[in-house]
């Protein structure tokens, strides 16, 4: 009996033990980070996953994927994009970047190029992508570059792109690739954190590229003081080499301007400048002295007068109005027949400007 009594005893005792529940193991803490209402903001704009319990403008429980978003949207530059080798390894890893992407707080634009999601969409953005796309060490050029420096083109659907790298299908993202012999030797002017090439530079690529637009660019230039015709001329003898392209159309160009050291004061001159030479009228004086008036364009076999007018100098007040009255009338008195043409004529109806002008001077385009 008291050996079966302690097998029977020790038998409950391993049931016992064999039945025992494990205890639970301690959870792990969650980290809890402080969130001030803008970066709320930026959460709730681009959607952001945001794990919280009793979540307020002032702390907040959040995911560590929340945390590297945030990250993603510090480090991006002013038109909101993030170039990928400045952001991977160095600051965030490749399946960060990715998740980024797939969740859409960022939209990816070029292979290495994304922008946030919040981020408003803008030509500069798009110029500045396609320069980041090609490699920073590219420039943006010829009708593009004109549009940044202001000259009055249409929004580039095209965008022009100075650069030594290859970006395969570059068709598809409307971009034009243009391949220099030498990128480190183009000299370059920033626009708003967008590198691009200079006015004379800007001006041949133009003539090569968009012929279209030289005549306009080379007014929008002239006008703001970025080039003078004398400076136009000796860039042409710096860069001109046979074959390259836009330096017979920028040559014949400039043998038309013959202006001496006179240039246009306004926008409106330099127009009709450039009317003027491509109907084949005769030469004229440009701001030529006749008694106490200058004059903006003077035939003197003609005994014809042009002057380009702008409504805030010339209509804007009762005093322009009577003073320009008693110029003409003096020019009158002289025996001048004076003509006045208007931006908006000089803009949109150039053909009936050409048209006024030539029963004066009988000649054809």
């Amino acid at each position: 009996m008291p050996v079966r009594s302690a097998i029977a005893a020790a038998r409950s005792l391993t049931s016992l033990t064999k039945a025992a529940p494990t205890l639970p193991q301690p959870r792990r803490p969650i980290r809890t980070l402080s969130l001030t209402p803008p970066t709320l903001q930026a959460f709730s704009v681009c959607n952001y996953p945001l794990f919280a319990t009793g979540c307020t403008e002032k702390s907040a429980v959040r995911t560590h994927a929340t945390v590297i978003y945030q990250h993603l949207i510090d480090n991006a530059d002013k038109h909101g994009l993030l170039y990928r080798p400045d952001i991977v390894p160095r600051l965030s890893s490749r399946s960060s970047w990715a998740r980024a992407i797939r969740s859409g707080v960022l939209i990816l634009d070029y292979p290495n190029v994304a922008r946030l999601t919040s981020a408003s969409r803008t030509i500069h953005q798009r110029i500045k992508a396609a320069h980041l796309a090609c490699g920073r060490e590219s420039i943006i050029a010829g009708p593009t570059a004109a549009w940044l420096h202001g000259v009055s083109l249409p929004e580039p659907d095209k965008i022009h792109v100075l650069s030594t790298n290859r970006l395969m299908n570059a068709h598809r993202f409307n971009l034009v690739l243009h391949r220099p012999i030498q990128l480190a030797l183009i000299d370059q002017e920033i626009h708003d954190d967008i590198p691009a090439t200079t006015p004379a530079r800007t001006l041949f690529d133009v003539a090569a590229w968009s012929p279209t637009f030289l005549h306009r660019t080379f007014e929008h230039y002239l006008t703001t003081g970025d080039l003078t015709v004398r400076s136009t001329w000796r860039s042409l003898f710096q860069i001109a080499r046979q074959g390259r392209p836009g330096i017979t159309r920028v040559r014949n160009m400039l043998g038309q301007w013959s202006l001496d050291s006179e240039q246009p004061e306004s926008v409106l001159e330099a127009k009709m400048l450039s009317l003027c030479y491509r109907a084949g009228f005769p030469p004229f004086e440009f701001q030529a002295q006749i008694g106490p008036y200058r004059v903006d364009f003077l035939w003197r076999e003609q005994m014809a007068i042009v002057e380009c007018d702008g409504f805030a100098f010339h209509g804007s007040t009762r005093d322009a109005f009577e003073r320009d009255r008693t110029r003409d009338a003096y020019l009158q008195s002289l025996g001048f027949t004076v003509w006045r043409f208007s931006f908006r004529q000089l803009t949109f109806q150039q053909a009936e400007v050409r048209a006024r002008l030539r029963t004066i001077f009988r000649c054809t385009v």
